[in-house]
């Protein structure tokens, strides 16, 4: 009877145990658990700090000028939070950073419709290219900073820009600064930087240059006056088969013997024939002057002149040469040596030369002067309407628009 109790007895002790076991295995495993859990969350706080502390010193240092940083947090930002990230890369772009530079034009460019983006894209692209120090891409950025479109505004390092693009020989260049010197009650008001920089666009055989250095003769723009030198200008101008300074140059040629009229008669010719209809009666009026027997040659020789200017562009100096062979005219010919040397550093102008220059100025304030030569009763008097507005000291204003649009022309 012994014997079987225990065979109940020890099932249920053995039962007993392992029912024991488990429940301490499994609070056991529980409590391991609950210890990881503890573990991983003090291990995620630590890691949270570590991280939070880790960004509170990036934003110091980005804060202090830290380039790495500050594109280190733009890049966080730019899906959650572009506008931050646009602050942090113009942080970073302030100080040059080319990397900063290219993500502001295009984060700037994700909104087409927006217009001021628009312009700060342009403006940031425009930077990158001036990087490339070729005469388009620093004018344009030069023009830029003038204008403070999408940027800040700094006429200052604009001009500088614009400078190094002149130097290179970029036209618009050289005829921005022609104008932008001429600007009255301004601090950059400088006649003599002004007649510089159109006689180095007249040096590239430019009509623009060619007629705004012809206006600095006239009225004594940054250069003595000379006479002479606006019928060279001019008639340098006129080879470009340009009806305007044909007529002007013409108009200057008259009253003073048989031969210059017979110039005059030569140059209104071609002013006609370009759709100049005034210089049709100058023409006719120049005639009697010439004699009956001369005007057939006169004629003749005027239709060399004008196969000439019609295959432009003409070699300067061919139509000039031909006159004066012709007519045996030593007139005002600079060489090239002279031409080089014209503009440089001039002494400053006497308090009454410059006030007589300021007073002529404000007396042809859109340019609308007569080109006038030294004896009046001799010559015919030019009206208001003979000299343009487009060639002589712009506005400001003007010269902005047409700076804009050299930069459009060039970005095309």
């Amino acid at each position: 009877m012994f014997d079987v109790t225990w065979l109940f007895i020890i099932p249920i002790i053995v039962l007993g145990w392992l029912i024991s076991r488990y429940f301490s295995t499994r609070n056991m495993q529980q409590q391991e658990k609950h210890q990881r859990i503890l573990k991983d969350i003090k291990y995620k706080q630590v890691l949270e700090k570590a991280k939070q502390a880790e960004r509170e010193e990036k934003i110091y240092k980005a804060s202090t000028g830290h380039i790495s940083s500050q594109l280190s947090l733009a890049k966080e930002c730019e899906v959650t939070n572009p506008i931050v990230a646009i602050e942090w890369y113009e942080k970073a772009a302030a100080q040059d950073n080319e990397m900063a530079q290219y993500a502001l034009a295009r984060l700037y460019r994700r909104d087409p419709l927006d217009q001021q983006a628009m312009l700060k894209a342009n403006y940031w692209q425009a930077l990158i290219d001036a990087k490339q120090k070729s005469p388009e891409s620093l004018f344009r950025f030069g023009v830029l900073l003038i204008q403070g479109k999408g940027g800040e505004t700094d006429p200052t390092l604009g001009i500088d820009y614009i400078k190094q693009a002149a130097i290179e020989g970029f036209l618009p260049a050289l005829l921005f600064l022609s104008d932008w010197y001429v600007v009255e009650e301004t601090d950059h008001y400088l006649p003599e930087q002004a007649f510089y920089w159109r006689i180095q666009a007249a040096k590239h055989n430019d009509l623009d240059g060619l007629m705004k250095t012809a206006f600095c003769y006239k009225v004594g723009l940054g250069v003595e006056r000379s006479v002479e030198g606006v019928k060279y200008w001019l008639e340098r101008a006129a080879e470009h088969n340009h009806p305007e300074a044909q007529y002007l140059v013409g108009k200057m040629h008259l009253g003073e013997c048989a031969n210059n009229a017979a110039i005059a008669y030569i140059w209104f010719s071609m002013a006609y024939a370009g759709g100049y209809k005034k210089a049709r009666v100058a023409r006719d009026k120049a005639a009697p002057f010439i004699g009956i027997e001369s005007i057939l040659n006169v004629q003749n020789i005027a239709k060399e002149v004008y196969k000439i200017i019609k295959n432009q562009p003409v070699i300067p100096h061919s139509v000039i040469t031909l006159l004066d062979d012709c007519y045996g005219r030593k007139g005002y010919r600079p060489t090239l040596a002279d031409i080089e040397l014209l503009g440089e550093t001039q002494d400053a102008m006497n308090d009454n030369h410059e006030t007589s220059i300021k007073e002529d100025i404000a007396i042809s304030q859109t340019e609308a002067d007569a080109i006038e030569t030294d004896d009046e009763e001799e010559k015919p008097a030019m009206g208001l309407d003979d000299w343009t507005t487009s060639w002589g000291p712009s506005s400001s204003d003007v010269m902005l628009q047409t700076a804009s649009k050299a930069c459009d022309d060039i970005k095309k």
